[in-house]
């Protein structure tokens, strides 16, 4: 999928292999392989794969049918310290991993609101309770 995505994308930005290669700073020969999927990017290459395609990771992946990408304001990103690791550790992750990821993190989600609205209605029942 990435392969296939990566080389149309390419085509319709009108680039070569060999002008992906030089903006990568790797040979094409390297760029090629990505192209017939022999290899797969590390992290920061495909980083830069899609800056220069001009869309995101999760679209060159597949998690996302939206190619156009988003610019965020640099305080939209920033990232506290403490979760700087648990970022790089995420980005290292194959695309099944990733998913199986945003499915543990939706559960996480609906567990927390869960919770949330627990609490909320036992503040309203002690408060009830305690009217009468």
């Amino acid at each position: 999928m990435f392969s296939e995505t990566l080389r149309r994308l390419r085509h319709e930005r009108h680039l070569t292999q060999y002008d992906m290669a030089k903006a990568l700073n790797i040979s094409r020969v390297a760029y090629t392989n990505y192209e017939l999927g022999n290899r797969e990017p590390d992290f920061n290459t495909m980083l830069s794969i899609a800056n220069i395609l001009n869309t995101t990771v999760d679209y060159l992946l597949g998690s996302s049918n939206n190619k156009d990408k988003v610019e965020y304001s640099d305080t939209t990103l920033a990232i506290p310290y403490k979760y700087e690791h648990m970022i790089k550790d995420i980005m290292t992750l194959s695309p099944e991993s990733l998913e199986d990821l945003r499915k543990y993190l939706e559960l996480l989600k609906i567990r927390e609101k869960a919770k949330l609205t627990e609490d909320e209605d036992n503040k309203r029942t002690k408060k009830g309770n305690s009217k009468l």
